[in-house]
């Protein structure tokens, strides 16, 4: 089971300039990773703003609808969009 968005937050203490692999994410995050777990984030953004090497996530269904067209590296879903 994944941690809740407080949680989350309170784990998000990042070194600037400092790349991690999807793997170290998600076993910091505990979170099953589905994927390239050696892909690189540099960073993170929103759906719609994201780029190349950064994260996303996917909380709430009223962004659905920009994970598609996402250009982030990867996205962090909730479960109930894990099929999307």
């Amino acid at each position: 089971m994944g941690l809740s968005n407080s949680e989350l937050l309170g784990k998000c203490q990042v070194a600037q300039n400092k790349k991690y692999t999807l793997a170290e994410i998600a076993a910091t995050l505990r979170l099953r990773l589905i994927g390239d777990d050696q892909c690189e984030i540099h960073g993170v953004g929103s759906l719609k703003s994201a780029t190349p090497g950064q994260l996303s996530f996917l909380s709430n269904h009223v962004y659905s609808g920009q994970l598609p067209e996402t250009k982030a590296s990867a996205v962090i879903v909730e479960k109930e969009f894990a099929d999307l």
